[in-house]
C-alpha cells in the first residue's frame, strides 16, 4: 500500500511555494481545508472509490462547493488531483501544506490537557515560556482531563511534556519497577 504522505507531499510542496510566491498562503490553506473536508465525506469518498464517476465531475461538483470558478489556479489544483486520482489524498495534501504553512509563519500550534482549567495568567506565562523554547509564536488550545489527578499535558508538534500528577506516578512506578525487579503495578 501507497503511504499517503509520501504521495501527498510533492503536491502539498509545490502548491505551497505557489501560494508564497502569489502571496495567498493564508487563502489557499482555507481553500485546502474546505476541499479536505468535502473529499473527507463518506459520500464523496464512494463516488471517489467508483470507477464508473468521471473524474471531472467529481473535480466539478468540489470546485463548486469551494466555489473557486473565480480561483483559476485552485480549479487547476483540484483538477489536476483529480486527473490523476488523487482526490482521496486532499487531507493529507491539507496537513503537510499547513505544516510548511506553520514552519513558513514561525508559528506553533501547541494542545495542553490541564487537570483543571488553566486562568488567563497561566495560558500567558505558558505561552511566553514555549514561545522562548521554540523562538515561534505559539497559539494555544486547552482542554481539561480530570484523570490527569494534577498538572498538564503540552503538546507541541512532536514534543511531549507531561507535567501531570498522574504522569509522574506512572515514571515513578516505571522507575521503581527496573530498580526492583519485582514490584508489582
Amino acid at each position: 500500500m501507497i503511504d499517503s504522505e509520501v504521495v501527498a507531499r510533492p503536491y502539498a510542496k509545490a502548491l505551497f511555494e505557489l501560494a508564497v510566491e502569489r502571496q495567498k498562503v493564508s487563502d489557499w490553506s482555507t481553500l485546502l481545508q474546505l476541499a479536505a473536508a468535502i473529499a473527507q465525506d463518506a459520500r464523496v469518498i464512494e463516488l471517489l472509490k467508483n470507477p464508473r464517476v468521471d473524474d471531472d465531475a467529481i473535480a466539478d461538483l468540489i470546485v463548486d462547493i469551494c466555489e473557486l470558478q473565480h480561483d483559476e489556479t485552485g480549479e487547476s489544483f483540484i483538477r489536476l488531483l483529480a486527473s490523476n486520482k488523487r482526490l482521496l489524498y486532499l487531507p493529507t495534501i491539507a496537513q503537510l501544506y499547513e505544516v510548511r504553512r506553520a514552519n513558513y509563519e514561525q508559528t506553533l500550534d501547541v494542545d495542553v490537557t490541564a487537570a483543571a482549567p488553566l486562568t488567563e495568567e497561566q495560558q500567558q506565562r505558558l505561552a511566553t515560556s514555549l514561545e522562548q523554547r521554540f523562538q515561534r509564536k505559539v497559539a494555544l488550545a486547552t482542554a481539561i482531563d480530570p484523570n490527569l489527578l494534577g498538572g498538564a499535558v503540552v503538546r507541541a508538534g512532536d514534543t511531549v511534556f507531561d507535567g501531570s500528577a498522574r504522569g509522574k506516578l506512572l515514571r515513578l512506578v516505571n522507575h521503581l519497577n527496573l530498580k526492583e525487579g519485582t514490584w508489582q503495578q
